[in-house]
């Protein structure tokens, strides 16, 4: 997927979270039950601003990280000011951050000078490098990621493409669409690495390695709960593919990311159930698309988004309600955002 648009239409919101608002994040849990026929019992989950939902307890996990003690410095301002943006994103959505990894900027930068010198040279979309050209390092991403060593086992390698040189907006771009947002917001997000090439066209590319397959991760919803200062509108300048097809004018996605479950030949075997997901303005509905791996293929079975079906009103306080079960991950409750 490509985001397709000028990114510096929108900026990072000054502030995720009132500084003050009740939000304990311990009990933020959800559990890959070994019996996926049967759910463990609930423990509360303290939302700011009154709202309250229930995710399964976590215990300790054990990983067998094989970057863990490595260096985890951002090689440039670029990186560094985008992995602090996908960070309080993150936080806003009750998830762990992620680290730079030098490894995974080595793929991004090479992808990034490949675009900016070698224009209109793809193979399938600007994923795909044409062989032969300056700066070819590999066809797809994970060639890519394969070039530099990077070990994959047990993670799942993603990649974010945009225009556009200005780090915060670049993140700031993903964050307002539905296909890439997921990338950032992954409840697996363990590594980040990202550049800006500058080289005719600027293309900005981000890569990313999240854990799949454990028992125990926070599902991830955004905006997140008391989040403050929410954009009003999806990337309307587009993004390729479009999932907002027939919206004249859609509003700013609700999304929540549950943890990615795939078998060794990257296959999803748990199902999504909603059995309620609204985004609620002063008691009433407010008119949405429901958009998840049933409507959308491009969607992971993991996600789900509601897409407004007009801009979000300035300044006011939404509330979101959700029942939804993946596999053994529940979220059962209610939450509240305001607009910027």
């Amino acid at each position: 997927m490509h985001l397709a648009f000028t990114v510096n239409v929108l900026s990072v919101p000054a502030a995720h979270r009132r500084a003050g608002a009740a939000f304990v994040v311990a009990a933020v849990t959800s559990l890959w039950a070994c019996d996926p026929g049967r759910l463990p019992q609930p423990s509360l989950w303290h939302l700011g601003k009154g709202g309250s939902t229930t995710r399964s307890p976590i215990d300790s996990e054990a990983l067998n990280d094989p970057y863990d003690g490595a260096a985890h410095t951002c090689a440039s301002t670029n990186e560094s000011t985008m992995v602090l943006a996908v960070n309080a994103a993150r936080r806003a959505a009750g998830v762990a951050a992620m680290r730079c990894l030098p490894l995974l900027t080595r793929v991004a930068a090479s992808h990034a000078m490949f675009l900016a010198a070698n224009e209109g040279h793809w193979v399938g979309s600007p994923h795909g490098e044409e062989p032969g050209w300056p700066f070819y390092t590999g066809v797809a991403v994970g060639d890519r990621a394969d070039a530099v060593g990077i070990n994959r086992h047990e993670f799942w390698l993603s990649e974010g493409v945009g225009g556009g040189q200005d780090p915060e907006a670049v993140v700031a771009a993903h964050l307002a669409t539905v296909y890439h947002r997921s990338q950032l917001l992954t409840p697996g997000g363990r590594y980040f690495g990202a550049e800006v090439s500058t080289q005719r066209a600027p293309h900005a590319v981000l890569n990313t390695l999240a854990w799949t397959n454990l028992q125990r991760l926070t599902a991830a919803v955004y905006p997140g709960p008391g989040q403050e200062q929410v954009p009003t509108v999806f990337s309307a300048a587009g993004e390729s593919p479009d999932p907002t097809v027939g919206m004249s004018s859609p509003g700013f996605p609700i999304s929540l990311h549950f943890p990615r479950y795939l078998t060794a030949q990257g296959e999803e075997t748990a199902s999504l159930v909603v059995r309620d997901f609204r985004l609620l303005l002063r008691g009433q509905v407010v008119p949405t698309r429901l958009i998840d791996a049933g409507s959308d293929v491009e969607v992971a079975r993991s996600d789900v988004f509601l897409v407004p079906r007009a801009p979000l009103i300035a300044k006011t306080t939404y509330t979101v309600k959700a029942n939804v079960e993946y596999g053994a991950s529940r979220l059962d409750g209610e939450w509240r955002f305001e607009t910027r």
